[in-house]
């Protein structure tokens, strides 16, 4: 009953999150782009899946398991798990954006990739719910990794839009592949063993990620009282209806 409620609880953030997205949308168009967001987000896991243990199959014919055990380690969870989450979520996003034509502003662009993010979150918490305990739930809702790594990616993506620098849109998806691969593999049993020092990397990793949900937060009130967030931008003018 207890890691129940813990479950809950650290749904909240997400739950909250959304109620506020689409509330903030304007018309019924912008409702229905974001549920299409969120409900990607939610699906995304399944490609998760088959694209990790793709990357799997691939690292394990290296027979690095058994003869450099933290070097597939290090491979397995920062080029296979990792990886191939973001991947999927940023493809999901950017098959979004193409498939659903809406006049499009940065903020709701940051909005979709938060939402695509967000829904990956809460189906990836199930199984921690039934195999972890109720302070790894907490942290986990109070952290909420993938919304932050979400907001990256969205905004430096949006950024490469207006600014057209080709770095952005390296940077959106790096940044946030670089701290979920770092954060993955200094949590790791097996380089605990090695040294238990080494957990002061993830403790580090998670309060930044929890900082930076704090800054989200705000940074997106403001940004929806911005022009230069909240106006179509040229790529998505006609497109769509308002």
């Amino acid at each position: 009953m207890i890691l129940v409620l813990a479950f809950i609880v650290s749904l909240l953030p997400a739950a909250a999150l959304v109620i506020w997205f689409f509330r903030y949308a304007k018309t019924d168009a912008e409702k229905q782009v974001y549920k299409k967001a969120l409900v990607s987000g939610l699906l995304s896991v399944f490609p998760v899946l088959l694209t990790s243990m793709i990357f799997n199959i691939l690292i394990a014919l290296t027979g690095l398991k058994a003869s450099h055990p933290i070097v597939y380690l290090a491979l397995y969870k920062m080029g296979v798990l990792a990886l191939a989450e973001e991947i999927v979520k940023f493809v999901v996003f950017r098959r979004g954006l193409q498939k659903n034509p809406f006049p499009h502003s940065r903020l709701s662009i940051m909005i979709c990739m938060i939402l695509v993010g967000l829904g990956f979150e809460v189906i990836e918490s199930i199984p921690y719910a039934i195999g972890a305990g109720v302070p790894v739930m907490l942290i986990r809702g109070i952290t909420a990794m993938h919304i932050v790594f979400a907001f990256v990616m969205g905004f430096f993506y949006t950024k490469g839009l207006v600014t057209g620098k080709k770095i952005n849109y390296v940077l959106c998806f790096v940044i946030p592949w670089l701290w979920h691969a770092l954060y993955d593999f200094t949590l790791s049993d097996e380089l605990m063993a090695i040294n238990d020092n080494i957990a002061v990397v993830p403790v580090a990793l998670a309060l930044l990620s929890l900082i930076l949900f704090i800054y989200m937060v705000f940074f997106l009130r403001k940004a929806m009282k911005n022009p230069a967030y909240t106006e179509t931008l040229p790529q998505y003018r006609n497109k769509g209806t308002v």
